[in-house]
């Protein structure tokens, strides 16, 4: 609910149908049919998961930065610079 609230993120989980009577109980579950989820780019995970996986390859898992503008200046520097190899 924090997320939903507080930020606007939208939740993607296919809903798992427990109810004698076919239906999904909770508002959310209910709009997460196949035909949204494909609408909405569900089942690309694959491509993130190997971005990240070949970015921690080659520029490693950590950051050294301690402040959090730091953080993600030198975020944005790994990804860039991975991306330019590419």
């Amino acid at each position: 609910m924090y997320c939903r609230d507080d930020w606007n993120v939208k939740s993607w989980i296919p809903p798992a149908v427990r109810r004698a009577d076919g239906s999904v109980g909770v508002e959310y579950r209910q709009q997460m049919t196949k035909q949204r989820l494909k609408k909405n780019g569900y089942g690309r995970r694959w491509r993130v998961e190997s971005f990240m996986s070949g970015l921690k390859r080659t520029m490693g898992s950590a950051l050294a930065a301690r402040s959090e503008s730091s953080l993600f200046t030198e975020a944005s520097l790994k990804v860039l610079a991975y991306a330019l190899r590419l």
